[in-house]
């Protein structure tokens, strides 16, 4: 999403990346695929593309959750866009997060960081993404995962993308999102988003202040997120993603070089309904040598590869009306997709 972003808004990225789908081929300027994004696999891919490119700046985006030592070896090499290394660290601090929170009077499921006896509550990951790793805890084993337990709070699940300048922020969108159950352990896997969210003046002020309290707080910049839940009108904060997420890619061509400080946010265009669906596997499958993919296919992987089940397969996209017909012709691709693959395995 960030390659194509800057890409349609007139750069040549560069990419570092974990899948190298055929999508990001297209439209990168020179692609190098790594195994994880450890300091150790990360940096003679860094020094390669500085030999030849003479690069400067990096933007960074979803994967740092568990690797945050890597933002501050890029920090050291290279021009930093976004959020610093040490703010992405605070936000990711659950505890730090959460007494935040506390003092700023903004409303979130009660959370413990030792196992509750009773009710219904969700086990999470400390670092932790797209909602990998979350699930309903039974109380039927003995997990010693590392994580805290937060009380289930059944509603909407919405999120808000702004940009920041460490004072002050604009919101840019509210979105509706959805998560899907791929089993024991990851109950609540990010699934999809549309930017069109129903919600109240009331609501979309609230969170406004919310992200401004923030902003102020932890001093961020550049694209960031919230993710929260509105139930009977009433909004519960859930996490703060201090980069660009998924739902950037439903928004104006040239955000991520606004993000980048390569482009004015004056100019930033509105945008119709859309909505954006990841696929998940149902079985093993192998990537064939010849696919058709539809135009509303993104992220497609390259010929034979194998793809597990559960893991992501693609994603889809639509455009629409609004967010009701969007979401229907979210569901008939998915199912053209899926009967794509069926009949390979």
């Amino acid at each position: 999403m960030l390659a194509k972003k800057l890409d349609q808004a007139g750069f040549q990225p560069l990419v570092i990346d974990l899948f190298a789908d055929q999508d990001t081929r297209q439209v990168a300027c020179d692609l190098r695929k790594v195994d994880s994004l450890a300091v150790e696999e990360i940096d003679p891919v860094i020094n390669d593309l500085e030999r030849l490119y003479s690069v400067k700046d990096v933007v960074y985006g979803s994967g740092f959750e568990k690797q945050i030592h890597s933002l501050f070896f890029l920090q050291k090499k290279l021009n930093l866009r976004g959020n610093t290394p040490e703010v992405f660290k605070k936000t990711q601090d659950k505890i730090g997060l959460f007494e935040v929170l506390s003092k700023y009077n903004i409303s979130f499921p009660e959370v413990s960081f030792s196992r509750p006896d009773s009710g219904i509550w969700l086990f999470k990951p400390l670092q932790g993404e797209g909602g990998c790793g979350v699930f309903v805890d039974k109380f039927d084993d003995s997990s010693n995962q590392e994580g805290y337990w937060q009380q289930y709070q059944p509603g909407e699940v919405m999120s808000a993308i702004f940009l920041a300048d460490g004072k002050g922020a604009e919101i840019i969108g509210f979105n509706w999102q959805w998560s899907v159950n791929l089993g024991r352990g990851q109950e609540f896997v990010f699934s999809g988003v549309c930017n069109q969210a129903r919600i109240s003046i009331n609501n979309q002020q609230m969170i406004a202040e919310w992200v401004a309290t923030l902003t102020a707080h932890f001093e961020l910049r550049g694209l960031n997120g919230i993710d929260f839940i509105v139930s009977r009108n009433q909004c519960y904060f859930l996490e703060i993603n201090p980069r660009p997420t998924a739902s950037v890619e439903l928004y104006s061509a040239n955000l991520v070089a606004v993000h980048a400080g390569l482009a004015s946010r004056k100019n930033i265009l509105r945008v119709q309904c859309q909505g954006y669906q990841v696929i998940y596997a149902k079985a093993d499958y192998r990537v064939p040598d010849m696919i058709d993919w539809p135009l509303w296919v993104q992220d497609r992987p390259k010929c034979n590869t194998i793809i597990t089940k559960f893991q992501p397969v693609c994603s889809v996209v639509a455009s629409g009306v609004d967010s009701d017909q969007v979401l229907s012709l979210l569901a008939t691709r998915q199912k053209i997709v899926e009967n794509i693959f069926q009949k390979e395995t």
